[in-house]
């Protein structure tokens, strides 16, 4: 008797549209889950900068002046390419003199945008010795370019220095600054 191993021509179909079928499931949900983690490490990133420039104003009494920078040694134009944190001897906003870095951080991912708007419009925060910003609150804003309003996130920075993450405060799946308005990056 012969007996052949193998399988059916209908057999091997069912198995490649399940395959096919998991892999459409999947493949999605994974791709919101790369982008959700990228957006978390960028928030989270300049968060802690933040933080930590506003605790070593309080325990060294100096001005900490925190500023995009692309390579962490002056300030420019473009938060998403990268932030310092510096203490700003003389409050001039510029990294010289005594001046030493606090921290900086490189971009973590290009295709992120983040924005700052302030209160009096400055490209800058200062953190004085008592922890506050000389009224420069504001927020910052993270975006994915060409993707829905859910993935968009924001640090909201008060007067007094201290900072909160946005959050989908009507369940609606987009967060909101603190306005309560859904955050975008494309607003001026």
């Amino acid at each position: 008797m012969n007996h052949h191993k193998g399988v059916t021509l209908v057999e091997l179909m069912v198995v490649l549209s399940i395959f096919l079928i998991l892999t459409a499931v999947t493949v999605p949900s994974i791709s919101a889950i790369l982008q959700q983690n990228k957006m978390n490490v960028a928030v989270n990133n300049l968060l802690r900068l933040n933080n930590m420039a506003r605790q070593y104003a309080i325990r060294q009494q100096v001005i900490v002046t925190v500023c995009p920078s692309i390579d962490g040694l002056k300030c420019t134009r473009q938060w998403t390419l990268g932030q310092l944190a510096f203490v700003d001897i003389n409050a001039n906003r510029k990294l010289d003199g005594l001046d030493r870095v606090v921290h900086f951080n490189s971009t973590s991912s290009p295709d992120i945008s983040i924005t700052w708007r302030s209160f009096r419009s400055r490209n800058f925060l200062q953190y004085s010795p008592r922890g506050w910003t000389n009224y420069y609150n504001g927020t910052f804003r993270f975006c994915f370019s060409g993707t829905d309003l859910s993935y968009n996130r924001a640090i909201i920075i008060n007067r007094p220095g201290r900072t909160k993450k946005s959050v989908d405060g009507n369940k609606d799946g987009v967060h909101e600054d603190s306005a309560g308005k859904e955050i975008r990056c494309d607003v001026k």
